[in-house]
């Protein structure tokens, strides 16, 4: 009708799984609101795929989802307020990040999307409350532009102009994890083919390497010149690699190492996890030595 649409739970289909759509909608003097809900079964990776957002192989799994579009117009004819908002337990999803943000399939653990489509700019935005905070914008041709990450309890939500960005703290770092997640990590190209830009600024309370744990950590990442720079410092590690933009297969790593304690390396030895990580690094140096 004129103002706007009701239905009782039909039967949709979505990406071939089953959900109900329903909608209502109120009129008071000042307003009309309408609520359109679908609920049912989704995978959050098929989502993130069909617009383009990075790490999607680190989700796996179908969930429950409750998503409503609220539409306001006002009676007088003003500019309608259109809102977004998604939430699930992520009972049945499991999340292939290393610690802080691993997360088996039967671990509830609340999130929330949403995104106003009133403003200029239509960021999505994804919650996971105590554990991070995110913010990213989508293209007006539904392409990735860039993502700021907040973990913890901090609220940089500042987006790079391109590329990705992680700011805050955590408790726990599995360093071994994160450091084979970045090496495989996929990153999305920019227009002109080239990977975008990681920024971070990480601290830990804890660096763990297996059964072993360490000190505050803290982990850095820039571009520098065509250079992508990867830090990290902690009592016993002060260094930094640099990656290439356009790097080769064949072309080695650049490690520029400060301070490395024999704690550190023994703890990588005994860990098979961290001893994976190693070798894969070894394997990409010019000359491997013992």
């Amino acid at each position: 009708n004129r103002n706007g649409v009701t239905l009782d739970d039909m039967v949709v289909r979505y990406q071939g799984l089953p959900m109900s759509v329903s909608a209502v909608q109120e009129s008071t003097s000042k307003n009309h609101f309408n609520r359109i809900r679908v609920k049912g079964p989704m995978a959050a990776a098929s989502v993130m795929q069909s617009y383009g957002i990075p790490m999607v192989g680190q989700f796996e799994g179908v969930s429950d989802w409750t998503v409503d579009i609220d539409v306001n117009r006002p009676v007088d004819g003003g500019r309608a307020r259109i809102e977004f908002n998604a939430i699930s337990d992520l009972a049945g999803t499991e999340l292939h990040f290393p610690v802080p943000l691993k997360k088996a399939p039967g671990v509830l653990q609340n999130v929330r999307i949403y995104c106003d489509f009133s403003g200029q700019e239509n960021d999505w935005w994804i919650e996971v409350p105590g554990l991070m905070k995110s913010r990213i914008r989508i293209s007006d041709d539904f392409k990735f532009e860039s993502m700021a990450v907040a973990l913890g309890g901090s609220e940089n939500h500042v987006l790079p102009w391109r590329g990705i960005s992680i700011q805050g703290d955590a408790r726990r770092i599995d360093a071994a994890g994160w450091v084979r997640f970045a090496m495989h990590l996929e990153t999305p190209e920019q227009s002109d083919g080239k990977a975008l830009p990681l920024f971070a600024k990480v601290s830990a309370d804890q660096m763990a390497i297996g059964d072993e744990i360490f000190d505050e950590f803290v982990y850095i990442a820039y571009q520098d010149g065509a250079d992508q720079v990867h830090r990290a410092e902690n009592s016993l590690l002060s260094g930094e690699l640099r990656l290439k933009q356009n790097r080769v297969s064949d072309e080695p790593l650049v490690f520029n190492i400060d301070r490395l304690d024999k704690r550190l390396l023994v703890a990588v030895a005994d860990d098979a996890e961290a001893r994976l990580v190693a070798g894969e690094v070894t394997n990409l140096l010019p000359h491997p030595r013992d």
